[in-house]
C-alpha cells in the first residue's frame, strides 16, 4: 500500500493545488468586477492510520472561502448612480421585482429601468429599508411642478446727484424716468415673466418705484390692477427711511397673479441709531455717491423641470433630481448585514445569500438603530465611486506561481510512484 498510497496522496495534492489555481483564475478574471470578494483556498491534512513498521501516506483537504468582510478600494466613476458602502453593510437586493427572495451585495453600479425600478449591473433589484423594491416615482411624464417666484432681492444704489424729473410718468417716454431695470420671475405654472422696474427721482432724497409687465402696471393686493407707486425716501446720509417694510406686489402674466415680496430690506439686522438696544433690518437700497448700481435677482421660483436622474445621500436617501434644480426625496436604501459574513453563500452576480452558518439578515430596524447609529453599524454611502474587487493581481500571480510549482512537485511524486511500479512489474519478467 505504500507505493499506491504515495500515488493517491500525490493525486490529492494535485487536486488541492488545482483548486487553488481555480480560485486564482476566478480572482484574476474578476479583478475589475465591482464588489467582488476574493476566493481563497486553505488546506488541512488527511491522516491515514499508520502501523509501527510501515507508513501510510494520507492526503490533503481543500477548504474554499471568501474574504467577504474585507473592503475593496474605491474607484472614482463620477456617476451619481454609482454608490459604495463605506463600512460593513450590504445592499439588500432581489432578483425578482416582488422583493423575494432577498440577497446581499456590495456591487453598487445602479440604473433605473423603464418602470423606475433600480437595478445594478447584474440585474438585481435594489430594495428599500422595508424590503420592497426601490423605485424612482415620476409624476405623469416625469415633469416636476414649477414654483412661483417668492421674492425679488432689490440691491441697488441710486446716485445722490441724479436729476429730478417733474414730468408725468410714461413707461414709453425715457425722459419721464431715471432708470429702467428688468428681472425675470416665474409664474405659478412655470412661465417666465419679464418685470420692468422704473425709478424716478421726484424730489431731493425722494424716488418713485413702479413695476410693469409689458404695458400693464403691477401693484399690491389693494392697488392691483391699477398699479402701485412705491415712494422711496432717504435720510441726509442716503439711508432708506421709507417704506419701513418690504412691499408685496401682485405679479401677473398670462395666468393667475401671485404675490412677490420686494426686498428693499435684507435678512441682516443693524443697531437702531435712535435706540442701540433695538435692531432694525439692513436696507438693500441706498442713495450715496455718484454711481448707480443695480443687482436684481428673483428667489424661490423655478420653471417646470424634467427628470434629470437620481442619486443617493450619505445616509441612504434616494434623491430624484430635475432639470430645474428641484430634488425629490423618495425612500431609503435598504442595508443589512449578518453575524458571520464569511459564511455567506456566494451566488451569481456578486451576490450572497444567508444560511444557518452566516445567521439571518440584520437590518437597522432589527438592530434598533437609525441615523448615525445605522451608519456606524452598516456604513455610510459614497456616491460617484464603486468598490473595486478586493483581489490583488500581484498577490494572485504570486499564488499562481506557487501553486504551479506545488502542482509540478506533486506530479513528480506521482511519476516516481509510477516508475517504481514499473520496476516491480518488470521483476516478474
Amino acid at each position: 500500500m505504500g507505493i499506491t498510497g504515495m500515488m493517491r496522496t500525490s493525486v490529492s495534492g494535485m487536486n488541492a493545488q488545482g483548486n487553488r489555481l481555480s480560485a486564482v483564475a476566478d480572482n484574476v478574471a474578476n479583478a475589475s468586477t465591482a464588489g467582488y470578494k476574493r476566493a481563497s483556498v486553505q488546506f488541512s491534512t488527511l491522516v491515514v492510520p499508520t502501523g509501527a513498521s510501515s507508513y501510510e501516506s494520507g492526503g490533503v483537504n481543500s477548504h474554499i472561502g471568501y474574504e467577504i468582510s474585507k473592503q475593496g478600494v474605491s474607484r472614482n466613476t463620477g456617476l451619481p448612480t454609482d454608490v459604495m458602502i463605506n463600512g460593513g453593510g450590504f445592499f439588500r437586493v432581489s432578483d425578482n421585482p416582488s422583493g423575494s427572495p432577498e440577497y446581499l451585495t456590495r456591487a453598487g453600479s445602479f440604473t433605473s429601468n423603464n418602470e423606475g425600478y433600480i437595478q445594478n449591473a447584474a440585474g438585481y433589484y435594489l430594495l428599500d429599508n422595508s424590503g420592497k423594491p426601490l423605485r424612482v416615482e415620476l409624476v405623469g411624464v416625469g415633469l416636476a411642478a414649477a414654483k412661483p417666484t417668492q421674492s425679488v432681492d432689490m440691491r441697488a444704489n441710486l446716485r445722490a446727484d441724479a436729476m429730478i424729473i417733474d414730468k408725468a410718468f410714461n413707461p414709453k417716454d425715457e425722459t419721464t424716468f431715471n432708470h429702467k431695470k428688468s428681472v425675470t420671475v416665474y409664474g405659478r405654472q412655470g412661465e417666465t415673466i419679464n418685470v420692468d422696474w422704473y425709478y424716478t427721482k421726484t424730489a431731493q432724497n425722494t424716488w418713485e418705484m413702479r413695476a410693469f409687465v409689458g404695458d400693464m402696471p403691477m401693484g399690491t393686493q389693494e392697488d392691483a390692477p391699477a398699479g402701485t407707486v412705491v415712494e422711496l425716501k432717504f435720510d441726509q446720509d442716503g439711508n432708506l427711511e421709507e417704506p419701513a417694510a418690504n412691499p408685496l406686489f401682485q405679479i401677473s402674466g398670462k395666468n393667475e397673479p401671485f404675490p412677490v415680496e420686494i426686498k428693499l430690506y435684507g435678512d441682516e439686522f443693524l443697531p437702531d441709531p435712535a435706540d442701540p438696544a433695538n435692531r432694525i433690518p439692513k436696507p438693500n437700497i441706498s442713495q450715496i455717491g455718484a454711481q448707480d448700481v443695480f443687482a436684481l435677482d428673483q428667489s424661490g421660483g423655478v420653471p417646470v423641470g424634467k427628470f434629470d436622474g437620481f442619486t443617493f445621500s450619505r445616509d441612504g436617501v434616494l434623491e430624484v433630481s430635475y432639470s430645474n434644480g428641484l430634488t425629490n426625496k423618495q425612500g431609503f436604501v435598504g442595508l443589512a448585514s449578518v453575524i458571520a459574513p464569511e459564511r455567506l453563500t456566494v451566488i451569481n452576480g456578486t451576490a450572497f445569500q444567508s444560511n444557518s452558518e452566516s445567521g439571518p439578515y440584520i437590518t437597522p430596524s432589527i438592530a434598533g438603530v437609525e441615523g448615525s447609529g445605522a451608519a456606524t453599524l452598516f456604513g455610510y454611502l459614497e456616491t460617484g465611486v464603486l468598490e473595486e474587487s478586493n483581489a490583488d493581481i500581484g498577490n494572485e500571480l504570486t499564488d499562481m506561481i506557487e501553486a504551479q510549482r506545488n502542482y509540478t512537485a506533486n506530479s513528480k511524486v506521482f511519476q516516481t510512484g509510477s516508475e517504481v511500479m514499473d520496476v516491480i512489474v518488470n521483476l516478474k519478467r
